[in-house]
């Protein structure tokens, strides 16, 4: 042992102690050599406790999903001893939390528009290991489908073609006819002259749109029915005592 360039006789082996054990948490901390045979009370350093590295792993059960469906986000936090909540982010946007078990946390959503999303894990962790890295996955999601249907109608030869209408359903995630915007496009082959009988109503995009959505189109029938003919009854006479 020395001590200011000077050997110090009688030295032995130093012990060290450390203010706190393997457990500590992140920060600075006194370690402290005696000697034992006393020459020496005591050196005081310092030593930092850095940061655990936390690794989070994102992973998706539905991929791609439907807009409206629910998707579940499991993230798997190492070391799986972690505690604390994992984050899940759209880009910038807060979905919400999964609480960790075991290392994992999940999180279930319907609210995805459709289209691409960058959805982040982030672990907040606790005072002991609080840095992290994310995941980012990119997780399609589809447009769900409309279903349009145009209603069937009826008119008698020789009239023109009645206004078509049509019904929209198939509204996801508690949306509403508010979401559509625009008309379709709804034909028949029938024209004024045609012949009694059932025709076709073909229904189409024309201008509909809907974020988060696309159509699918359901035809009705327009049926065409005889004109009513009247036919008066022709005057004539005859005799008292005649036949008619």
């Amino acid at each position: 042992w020395y001590f200011n360039g000077a050997a110090i006789n009688g030295a032995t082996a130093a012990s060290y102690a450390i203010a706190a054990a393997g457990t500590a948490k992140a920060g600075s901390y006194q370690v402290v050599a005696s000697n034992s045979v006393g020459r020496v009370t005591s050196s005081v350093a310092a030593l930092a406790v850095n940061l655990a590295g936390t690794t989070v792993a994102l992973n998706s059960s539905a991929n791609p999903a439907s807009y409206g469906t629910s998707v579940t986000f499991t993230a798997t936090v190492s070391p799986s001893t972690a505690s604390g909540m994992v984050t899940f982010l759209d880009a910038e946007t807060t979905l919400g939390t999964g609480l960790l078990s075991g290392g994992r946390a999940t999180f279930a959503t319907n609210g995805l528009s459709a289209g691409n999303h960058f959805i982040i894990a982030q672990y907040a962790g606790d005072a002991s290991c609080q840095s992290s890295t994310s995941t980012v996955l990119t997780n399609p999601v589809n447009p769900a489908l409309l279903t349009v249907t145009a209603l069937s109608t009826n008119r008698v030869y020789g009239a023109a073609n009645p206004s078509f209408m049509t019904t929209i359903t198939g509204y996801a995630n508690g949306d509403d006819a508010s979401v559509v915007s625009g008309a379709p496009n709804l034909t028949t082959t029938a024209v004024q002259g045609s012949a009694p009988g059932g025709y076709p109503i073909t229904a189409a995009l024309g201008t509909l749109s809907a974020a988060n959505y696309d159509f699918v189109f359901v035809p009705g029938n327009l049926t065409v029915s005889p004109a009513p003919l009247a036919v008066p009854p022709a005057n004539t006479n005859r005799f008292y005592g005649a036949a008619n």
